[in-house]
């Protein structure tokens, strides 16, 4: 239906980052399922409006400014760090990496995404690429970095919301890794992983 998640990445999602749940044979454990279902039950609707703020951010790289410095991602990173700390999250700023983590613990589970995208020609879209469509294919969600990888984003932000809802132990530190430079030049998001 337009303007509803109802995909099974959250559940499979859920399901990885619940590492304390102990699993009957199909893999996803009684707690997974719930908070699978807590997150679309409560945020299908918020999910999908987050993720056309996310298309609205026209985070296509600039030959003559680096996405350190362009207003589009600088405009995005504001938006990300509003709704980590809305959602109760830490956020760290790394000019072309932000980092969303929940939990305190020493080992980490690290989700890698990027928020970049390759321009887009608007004659080849039924609508503006840059604004989410919900009726052009009906049922589906169309607009610029939907799968790659604002989606991704976005359902990852609210799994994270939904284990926090539900209180679940972690074992493991989350961190939603959020580059801008993928569809352009991986050396600043590789030299990020050294340090």
């Amino acid at each position: 239906m337009p303007g509803r998640l109802r995909s099974p990445v959250f559940t499979v999602l859920l399901a990885a980052l619940l590492t304390q749940c102990s699993a009957p044979a199909d893999g996803l454990s009684r707690e997974a399922r719930d908070v699978a279902s807590h997150a679309v039950a409560t945020y299908a609707d918020s999910s999908v409006a987050t993720l056309a703020d996310l298309i609205a951010f026209r985070t296509v790289r600039d030959q003559g400014i680096t996405a350190a410095d362009n207003p589009e991602f600088r405009a995005m990173t504001a938006y990300l760090e509003r709704m980590a700390t809305a959602f109760g999250f830490d956020f760290t700023d790394h000019g072309v990496v932000v980092v969303i983590g929940l939990g305190d613990a020493a080992d980490r589970l690290g989700l890698v995404t990027h928020a970049d995208v390759q321009p887009a020609n608007p004659a080849k879209w039924a609508q503006d690429p840059f604004t989410l469509d919900t009726t052009s294919e009906p049922g589906r969600l169309i607009g610029r970095g939907v799968e790659d990888d604002k989606g991704p984003i976005v359902t990852a932000l609210y799994a994270m919301r939904a284990l926090r809802d539900r209180g679940v132990p972690l074992s493991r530190r989350i961190e939603l890794i959020i580059s801008y430079t993928e569809e352009s030049d991986w050396t600043p998001f590789q030299e990020f992983l050294a340090q």
